[in-house]
């Protein structure tokens, strides 16, 4: 998109701190790179750097406390949008709105749960479910309904 000059100390603070606005209003992160990149005329891998760089520091100012309590808000609003979705027939939205919030709220387990071991000075291997507990999983959560689509 732009060219191959690099921008003042003064300006990547600017941009990083427009990211951070967009961010803090509420903006996905790819919407914000969208932006970002029309508006500065740079390319999506330069904007993704500034919205990475605005999240860091967002989440240096939020602190543990609000930080639990915004990915708690988060995983509330998935679930309300995947009860909407169902509910309006739209089954497709339901499941991915419902896989995100259960893939956020794993991923705080995770990240508690390695935070932990590191305090306590212990290693912890993650391992990836196999493929027979995958498919375990699908069949204890598949309705016995045979008018299901699935």
């Amino acid at each position: 998109m732009g060219g191959r000059n690099r921008s003042s100390e003064a300006e990547l603070r600017r941009r990083i701190d427009a990211a951070a606005a967009l961010l803090a209003n509420g903006l996905p992160r790819t919407a914000a790179v969208t932006q970002l990149a029309e508006r500065y005329r740079v390319d999506r891998r330069t904007a993704r750097r500034y919205v990475a760089d605005a999240a860091a520091e967002l989440a240096d100012e939020i602190g543990a406390a609000d930080l639990a309590a915004a990915l708690a808000e988060s995983v509330e609003r998935l679930n309300r949008l995947s009860h909407q979705a169902e509910t309006r027939g739209n089954l497709n939205a339901a499941v991915g709105a419902a896989k995100a919030a259960a893939g956020t709220l794993a991923a705080i387990y995770r990240a508690d749960t390695l935070q932990a071991a590191r305090l306590a000075g212990h290693t912890i291997a993650v391992a990836e479910p196999s493929e027979g507990q995958r498919r375990a999983h699908r069949e204890s959560i598949r309705p016995p309904d045979a008018s299901w689509p699935f």
